[in-house]
Formats: structure tokens, sequence, C-alpha cells
């Protein structure tokens, strides 16, 4: 199943998610596979287990989606801006 984070709290390590078929899905921080911190509106994959998220993962076609984005704005900047190297800061960012 795939879906979007809506939110999590450190606090309480808990989080939702809103799956692709419409519903929304409770999770812990110990079902994040994932080095980063689970933030609102990042795409993933999970498994479901009830009206649990479990095995929560990166969306792979997402992370290609945004990788296609930077280098398309990378590019851009190279272009327009290259002489003052905006593009180099717009990578380190």
């Amino acid at each position: 199943m795939r879906g979007t984070v809506l939110s999590f709290s450190i606090q309480t390590n808990q989080g939702f998610i809103s799956g692709d078929d419409g519903k929304r899905y409770n999770f812990l921080g110990s079902d994040w596979n994932w080095s980063d911190t689970p933030a609102q509106g990042v795409r993933v994959d999970f498994d479901v287990d009830g009206d649990r998220a479990i095995s929560i993962y990166e969306d792979p076609s997402a992370t290609v989606a945004t990788q296609t984005s930077q280098s398309r704005t990378t590019g851009t900047l190279a272009l327009l801006l290259g002489g003052l190297g905006v593009h180099s800061f717009y990578l380190k960012a």
C-alpha cells in the first residue's frame, strides 16, 4: 500500500498516514524503516495490519520524481546563472 504521512509526534512516537485507498492508518516510530524522521507530506510504501501501518519504507517512485525535479532545477540554474555558481549553492542547501 502507498500513502502520505499526515503527521508524526516525536513525544508520543506515533503518527498517521493517509493511504491511497482513502483510509487513515496510525503507526509507531518502531515501524518506520528509514533514516529520516517521519515528516508531513512524505510519500511512503507500507503494509497494513488492521488500522495500523507497519513496515513503512520510502516510496521509491516518489524519490525518483524528487530527484528528477531537483535535476531540472539545477540544470536551469546552471544555464541561467552558471557564471555566478548559483546552482552549486542550490545543491548544497
